[in-house]
C-alpha cells in the first residue's frame, strides 16, 4: 500500500497556493486547528476539502483511511464499538442471570 502523503507535505502544499492550515480551516467554517488535526486523527469533513484544495485524491493522501474510489476506510469501527461497550457493560446481578427454572445460565 502506498504511504500516502506526509504531513508536512500536505502543509507546503497548502502554503504554496497562499494560504495557512489555520485561515483555511476558518475560511472553511471550522476551528482553527481542523485541517492540522486532520493530518493525524481522521476528520472526515476536512479532509476532502482538503484534498480538493491541493489538487489531490483523498486515496492519494490518506490510503489508511480512503480507497481507490474515495470510500473512506473505517478499519476500528468495530473495535471502537465492542471497547464501549465494555466499558459501561459489568455482570449482571444474579437474579437477573437465571432461567425460568431458576438454573444459572
Amino acid at each position: 500500500m502506498s504511504e500516502g502523503m506526509h504531513p508536512e507535505d500536505i502543509k507546503a502544499a497548502i502554503r504554496k497556493r497562499g494560504t495557512t492550515m489555520k485561515e483555511l480551516s476558518l475560511g472553511w467554517g471550522f476551528s482553527e486547528s481542523a485541517i492540522s488535526k486532520s493530518l493525524t486523527d481522521p476528520m472526515p469533513y476536512v479532509e476532502p476539502k482538503t484534498a480538493k484544495f491541493i489538487g489531490k485524491k483523498l486515496y492519494q493522501i490518506w490510503p489508511d483511511r480512503y480507497d481507490r474510489e474515495n470510500i473512506r476506510i473505517r478499519p476500528n469501527k468495530i473495535k471502537s464499538k465492542a471497547k464501549k461497550c465494555r466499558s459501561h457493560c459489568k455482570k449482571l446481578p444474579a437474579q437477573f442471570t437465571s432461567t425460568k427454572n431458576g438454573e444459572k445460565s
